[in-house]
This record gives C-alpha cells, structure tokens and sequence, in this order.
C-alpha cells in the first residue's frame, strides 16, 4: 500500500448544479473582475466605480458561493480520494474505516463515479490516460493511453461516453486551443478500449453538458466563449467536426455571463449582465432563441425544467417552466421584490435581492443578496406568485442552502466589522462570524456565532434529520464541524484535528454520516456521524493506518 506524500485532492461526482454562477460556474471563469479606472475595463454591463467593476445599481456584480452546496457523490460503499503527486487513488471504506491506494498513471487530477456501481472513471493529465476501475466484484483496472493531456473529466449519465477538456484558464495541451477528447466508456469498460477521438470545439471552454433521452445519452455540448458545440454521441467519430451554435457578443464574456442546463440537458440558458434577454438552446433541435427580461438578469437557478431568474437592477425576479415558455413568452411570470435595508441612514429603506435557491420539488425559491446590506432574505412562491420576507435575522447574509425536504434553510453569515449599533450586545454580534437555521415554515430561526472563525460548507446528511457546517479559522488553528438537528435546530460541535477543506454526505444506507477532508502532508478524511456527535479520521491513506 501506497502512503500519498502530498494532500489529497478529493473528487466525487458531482449532480448536476442548481444554480448557475456569472463568475464561471464550475470554477471554471475566474473569480470575478479585478480593479479597473476606466469603464472600458469593465465587463460589458460593468461600469468602473471607485476602482471596482459594478452594476447599474452601484453595486459590485452577486459572486454566489460555489463551495456551500456539495450534492450527494460518493458509490454506496466506498469514498475516493485522488493523489495527484503520489499518482493514486484512495479507495476508502466508511463503514471499516479501511483505505486502500490504487495505483493509476501519473497525475490523475479528476474522477467520475459510475452511477449504481463501485466503479469509477479517472483522468491521469501527466500520464495522458483514462483508467476505469471497478470494485464491484473482482477488482479490475482498464487503462486507455490518451496522447494527450487534458484536466477535465466530463461522464455521461448513462457512462456511455466521456468528453475531456480544459477549463479556461488550465494549461494547454501543446497550446491547441478548443482540443476535447470523447472516449467509449462503454468499449473501456468492457475490455476492448477504442482510440479516443479527438475534435476541436471552439475555444476557452466554460462548460460541458449531455443530452440524456429515455436515460441514454444523445449529445455532448461543449460551450466555449464564443459558440456552443453540440456532438452526436450516436457515432461521433463520424462527425469531423461537431454542429456550431454561434453565441451574441453580448454572451461571450466569460466573467459576467450565467450558463445553467436542465437536468437532462435538453435545455441550454445563459443570461449575461449586459443582455436584457435570456437565450435558450433547444439541444435536440440545436434552435437557439431568445426569451425578454424587464432588465439585465443577476443571476440564474433552475431546478427540473423550473427556472428562477433574478434582476436585481430592477428589484425583480422572473420565473417559468421549460419548454413553454420558449413558444409562449408571455407565460414568463415577474413579481417586483425587496427586502428591507440594515442599517440604513434612511428608515425603511430596502434591498434587491440578486440570487436565488430553488427548492428541490421546485414550489418555491429563497431570494437573497450577498452585495447590499441586509439581514433578510425572501421566500418566493412560486405558484402564487406570493412573496413573504423573513425579516427577523440578526446578521448579514453570505450565502444560503435548503434543506432537501424543503423546510429548513441554513444561512451563512458575514461579519460588519464597522458596525457601530449602541447596544453593545448588538455591536458584537454584527462584527461576528455566525450562520443560522431557520425553520421556513414558522419562521423561527437559531443564530450560532462562531467569532472569528467562518462556516465554510453546508452539507445535509442522507438521514434528513441532520446538517453539518464546517468551520475553519488558520491563524486561530481552530477547526470544527457543527452538527445541526434540523428538527430542533440544536447544534453540536465536533472537533476536527486539521482544517476542513470539502465535505459531503455519505450513501444513503450510512444515514446521518458524513464526509470532511482536511488539510494534512500525507492526506487526512473524517467520517462523522451526526447523530452521535462522533467521528472517525483516516491520516495517511494507509490501509488501516492511523485510524484515530
């Protein structure tokens, strides 16, 4: 067995997101605009303000938190951890709390998890190959060499077919722009791997999608910065170069643009702060159109073919359903919303909300912002069309996550270190870390203050009963994560012996448990069980090494 001599970069497969990011999405676009001193340094919809890029209502661009929502990853029975240094992969048991290293070729740097096995897909960028490894019966490892190095590892629903890519801003493979691999999972799987093959797709490529129909996989779509790329995965090798969609000038900034898809893939959305319209790419059909906005959206969340758009220049938010909307527009329904200020030197002054969280049975959507200063957040429903505020937060909003069955929100905070309240009380709470659980139904709510350690991650367990927070302050070397009943909205704290760097939820059969990584030389994962208030932690990725 093989001890990984670096931290462990953990990858699961992820769900299909719901809610899109103007900064890139998948991490893929950069982390926002930098300083500017002209408005020709801005984004197109930015204008330059006191030396930031900001929107028509003066205010910086929403920049949604990416790291707070981890959908459920992970086979039934195993975790996979990747070592790119050690050229590994840690196959490790939550139940044994046992690990073992699977060699693979150097540098893997992304993995897919087969969806109903134990099996996995794992890309290897220095060692330019695809391995698949099963674990489902008697182990077995197929490897396809690539002759190329790519970063990112795209997999098909059905596993049919992977497409490889680099996300904008990773190095290229010999400096070939647009270079995506598609390989027959199938074939790989099977024994008898096929040659990859090899395309280009436009360029600067943000993100990758398929098309599934009847729960088999039809297209890949690869969208670049300047068009859409669509392959029919019926016989790609046939197509020399795949279908091109060309995308409006006003779409190709990759910094203020918004890329969502259904969960099928059959529909494409992107909205852009400089664009009063919403296109929409029918994949099936490759028909792009347009779709009006009472002005330039925020941002984009989509949950099934439910969409929830917010325009926060506008103190509005617009919602509707797929595919009817694309044939009748005027089903796109608007309310005017906003959410009362905090501080304000004016009384009674308000706030625009500019994101949104859809629920998972998609009845209704959180509306918030992370950019002007209020304590409150909004609940939209999305039948009636009624809008009702929960104005009784005490602290400011970061980001927020509902839970599964729609009846609690969890809501991390942000620290007012200016805040100058009378009430000394008060004062302290403002200039606090913190994050509460708020029952949506009754509208009461538990704030936690944390002091000057931040919640980092939201995760909700299998079981329903329970969520947990992370915490992670370096300098303080304080590292934790809070089990929350969401029945009771009690918390409990559970020490962790290093900083928290991603975490999880474990198969449903393990309940309440879920998984943390931390920051350790030689790798380090936390299994921890909620309802216990207890944990177990692998260091070393060592086969039933170091168990603590």
């Amino acid at each position: 067995m093989t001890r990984a001599g670096c931290p462990l970069l953990l990858v699961l497969a992820l769900a299909g997101c719901g809610a899109g990011s103007p900064f890139g999405g998948d991490g893929t676009g950069g982390s926002g605009p930098g300083p500017c001193t002209w408005d020709r340094d801005c984004p197109q919809g930015l204008v330059c303000i006191e030396r930031e890029c900001r929107a028509e209502d003066d205010l910086p661009p929403e920049q949604p938190d990416s790291r707070t929502f981890l959908p459920p990853a992970a086979s039934e029975r195993f975790v996979y951890a990747l070592s790119p240094e050690a050229g590994t992969v840690a196959v490790i048991d939550p139940v044994r709390v046992s690990v073992e290293s699977v060699p693979l070729p150097a540098e893997p740097v992304d993995l897919a998890v087969v969806p109903d096995t134990d099996a996995i897909v794992a890309l290897s960028r220095k060692g330019a190959a695809l391995s698949f490894l099963d674990l489902g019966g008697a182990p077995s490892l197929e490897v396809l060499r690539l002759g190329r190095r790519l970063s990112k590892l795209s997999l098909a629903p059905d596993a049919s077919w992977a497409l490889l890519w680099n996300p904008d801003g990773s190095p290229l493979d010999a400096g070939a722009e647009g270079l995506v691999l598609l390989v027959d999972v199938g074939a790989l799987r099977g024994g008898t791997p096929q040659p990859a093959i090899e395309r280009v797709a436009g360029r600067r490529h943000s993100h990758v999608f398929f098309r599934s129909d009847d729960g088999a996989a039809r297209d890949a779509v690869v969208v670049g910065k300047d068009e859409i790329s669509i392959f029919d995965l019926a016989d790609p090798a046939a197509m020399p170069t795949p279908e091109r969609v060309l995308l409006p000038p006003a779409f190709s900034e990759l910094l203020t643009r918004t890329v969502i898809a259904s969960e099928d893939g059959a529909w494409l959305l992107l909205a852009s702060v400089a664009s009063g319209e919403l296109l929409v790419l029918d994949v099936e059909h490759r028909a792009l159109s347009t779709l009006p906005l009472p002005g330039a959206p925020s941002h984009l969340a989509i949950s099934g073919h439910t969409v929830v758009v917010t325009l926060r220049t506008s103190g509005r938010a617009a919602w509707f359903a797929l595919p009817d909307a694309v044939a009748a527009p005027e089903l796109i329904r608007v309310a005017e919303v906003s959410l009362p200020g905090a501080r304000c030197e004016t009384p009674g002054c308000t706030v625009r909300p500019g994101q949104a969280r859809i629920s998972a049975d998609g009845s209704f959507a959180l509306l918030f912002t992370d950019a002007g200063g209020t304590e409150s957040f909004g609940r939209l429903d999305l039948a009636s069309g009624g809008f009702d505020v929960f104005d009784r937060g005490r602290k400011q909003v970061r980001t927020l996550a509902i839970s599964p069955d729609g009846s609690r929100a969890v809501i991390l905070h942000k620290p007012d270190p200016d805040s100058t309240v009378a009430d000394l009380y008060e004062r302290m709470v403002d200039q606090a870390e913190g994050y509460s659980v708020v029952d949506l139904g009754s509208g009461r709510s538990q704030l936690v203050l944390t002091g000057t350690v931040p919640p980092r991650d939201v995760v909700f367990a299998e079981g329903r009963r329970f969520a947990a927070v992370t915490l992670r302050s370096d300098p303080e070397g304080a590292f934790r994560a809070d089990a929350i009943d969401l029945e009771t909205l009690v918390p409990s704290s559970i020490p962790l012996a290093s900083a928290p760097e991603s975490a999880g939820p474990l198969a449903p059969l393990l309940g309440d448990r879920i998984w943390v990584t931390q920051l350790h030389p030689a790798g380090r994962i936390s299994f921890v069980d909620l309802a216990a208030r207890s944990s177990q932690t692998v260091t070393g990725f060592e086969l039933n090494g170091e168990i603590e």
